[in-house]
């Protein structure tokens, strides 16, 4: 039962144990900070993740090794850039409400937008979000797909170069996880639809106990989903990151930067 308020400490404590179990079971590469980490970054997230769909799709049509701790970093930074320049008043945003901003009017040229996908914390309705995506890729001629997928309080960002090929999916989530004396921003590679069906799960785990509750209690147990696509016409050519001044002197590509680490070798998700 939700009826004693739950501290923002106990959510994020209780976060980062799931987050322990998502990371450790897969080949996985983190960056130097997390949206945490930066300022203004608490509740960057969603932009965060639409601005990596746009510098991370083109990549997925190359070799994994081209998803670096780098590259992690400039999507964490400039995300939250944007998020600072939006005129919306509510601190936290949908995608649906970020489309249309002027923030972003340098990224959404290179996207296409699927109809938003609403399931509950289920298996099935997680599997159901990831082949219904896959679906709108292959009807709007492209098979690379990213979901931005929202769970309040977080959004992450999900991928894949082929799901009709059984390519591999990955899952960034510039919350970050605290493996070592730092918390990082991180991609996890997931073998199979299946296995990041699986991770879903343990990313945002059914809350039990909450029916006949209150509407805010029910929506802990609820999801949206926005598949997002690279334009046809932008398919074969990577889109270039818009221009943004950034103090720190990050810039908007990061494929030029030294590369600080590649994907770790650890154990895949596996079917269970």
């Amino acid at each position: 039962s939700l009826s004693m308020p739950i501290s923002r400490e106990v959510v994020h404590d209780e976060i980062r144990q799931r987050d322990k179990t998502v990371i450790s079971r897969g080949a996985t590469i983190q960056g130097s900070c997390s949206q945490f980490s930066v300022s203004n970054g608490r509740s960057a997230c969603t932009a965060i993740c639409l601005y990596a769909a746009s510098q991370l799709l083109p990549r997925m049509e190359e070799a994994p090794s081209s998803l670096t701790s780098n590259l992690i970093d400039s999507c964490v930074h400039l995300g939250v850039i944007l998020y600072q320049d939006l005129t919306i008043p509510e601190e936290h945003t949908s995608v649906y409400d970020l489309w249309a901003t002027e923030a972003f009017e340098a990224i959404i040229p290179s996207l296409d937008r699927g109809d938003t996908i609403v399931g509950r914390t289920s298996k099935s309705d997680f599997a159901r979000c990831l082949n219904d995506a896959t679906d709108f890729a292959v009807s709007q001629g492209n098979i690379s797909i990213a979901l931005v997928i929202t769970k309040p309080p977080e959004t992450i960002l999900m991928m894949c170069k082929d799901a009709t090929q059984g390519a591999p999916w990955f899952l960034f989530d510039s919350h970050g996880q605290q493996l070592d004396q730092e918390n990082r921003a991180y991609i996890v590679q997931l073998d199979t639809m299946a296995c990041a069906t699986d991770a879903l799960m343990r990313k945002f785990p059914h809350v039990h106990g909450l029916e006949g509750e209150s509407l805010y209690a029910q929506q802990l147990n609820m999801f949206e989903a926005h598949p997002i696509l690279l334009k046809c016409h932008e398919f074969k050519t990577r889109p270039n990151p818009p221009t943004i001044k950034d103090p720190r002197g990050i810039v908007g590509d990061a494929e030029n930067q030294p590369t600080r680490q590649v994907f770790e070798d650890t154990e895949y998700f596996r079917d269970v």
